[in-house]
């Protein structure tokens, strides 16, 4: 599973929220490959169609997610620092992942310094930390 555009704010604390819309994007995916869809005017099936769009863009890496996750790796700390904030008050397990120009400001626990740039790197990193 994962996110790798965004993650919306308070996908970890408002969690129920957004399996709902998981669902929803789910069933929106199986209207569109049904024979009912094609009854829709050309209007309507372009609305579903850029509806799902959006929300693949969102949500395409956790489609069968149904509970909150038991580990999270944050990739880009620095960037995603609220929802860091957010797993430290869901009380979810967490490793975050900065690059070596971080800031001093960041105060965790869970930090691990790399190149977050290189491929390499990371992929070491994710085999390491998925064992």
């Amino acid at each position: 599973m994962y996110l790798n555009a965004k993650v919306p704010s308070g996908f970890f604390t408002n969690f129920d929220t957004f399996v709902r819309r998981i669902h929803s994007m789910n069933k929106l995916r199986k209207f569109i490959e049904s024979e009912d869809f094609g009854k829709l005017t050309k209007k309507e099936q372009l609305m579903k169609k850029r509806e799902l769009k959006k929300l693949e863009d969102i949500y395409k890496g956790v489609t069968k997610l149904n509970k909150l996750p038991d580990l999270v790796v944050v990739f880009d700390a620095e960037y995603y620092l609220n929802t860091i904030k957010e797993l430290e008050l869901s009380k979810i397990d967490y490793v975050a992942i900065a690059n070596t120009d971080l800031s001093k400001w960041l105060k965790t626990d869970k930090l691990v310094v790399a190149n977050t740039n290189s491929y390499e790197a990371v992929s070491y990193l994710l085999n390491y930390l998925l064992k």
